[in-house]
């Protein structure tokens, strides 16, 4: 059976620019294997499958899927998935349309609201579903450092340390010393494993942080 599908750029009002999005339409008969196929084959950071929901009054249920997982939330997929569903509904429009969604996750109901413009970009912006909530966790400085081939002294600022958070997708809140420090990690996917924590049944990915930032404002 064939798919329709669509590539949104997201984050932003031009054509190949931000951060690309694959969507998949109709894809209430795919399997999980097969769509962590299509998902590889995009090689995209994601691709988000749209499928009937199951409440009657929502309006579509998102699989969400990475080339390598699946994951429970992730903000620019819902973005774009929301104005993929309100564009394939509505068509082209000559005024402009407010409405809102209710699109189910795995981490549960989440409450978009969209804005049709015409001849415009459409713009998307959702409640979040859940609160990020501290969780228990020890971690070995210099074991974070390795994985991130930095220096001891590069991990941690002022009064931030290692941390670990989830609300639904779980991370370690890695602070390092400066946007120099930030801009020479060399990921280390193998020691990342074998320090992290596992939270609702993933291991937890990096979020790594520091102050200032470039063209900040």
């Amino acid at each position: 059976m064939a798919l329709s599908y669509a590539i949104y750029d997201v984050f932003t009002d031009r054509q190949l620019e931000g951060n690309p999005l694959a969507v998949v339409f109709g894809a209430d008969w795919l399997e999980d294997g097969a769509m962590q196929a299509i998902a590889q084959e995009f090689n995209l950071s994601e691709t988000v499958f749209i499928r009937r929901p199951g409440g009657a009054a929502h309006t579509a249920k998102l699989r969400i899927f990475t080339p390598s997982q699946e994951l429970p939330f992730a903000g620019h997929p819902t973005v774009g998935a929301a104005v993929a569903i309100a564009e394939a509904q509505h068509g082209a429009i000559e005024e402009g349309i407010d409405l809102v969604q209710v699109l189910e996750e795995k981490v549960g109901p989440v409450r978009c609201a969209v804005r049709l413009k015409a001849g415009q970009a459409s713009f998307a912006e959702f409640d979040l579903p859940r609160k990020s909530v501290r969780l228990d966790a020890r971690f070995d400085r210099q074991a974070i450092a390795d994985a991130l081939s930095l220096k001891l002294s590069q991990i941690g600022f002022e009064n931030h340390v290692p941390s670990f958070w989830s609300a639904g997708a779980p991370f370690v809140m890695v602070p390092v010393h400066d946007v120099a420090a930030a801009s020479s990690i060399e990921f280390d996917s193998l020691r990342w494993e074998q320090l992290t924590p596992m939270a609702e049944g993933r291991l937890a990915a990096a979020y790594v942080y520091c102050r200032g930032g470039v063209n900040h404002t």
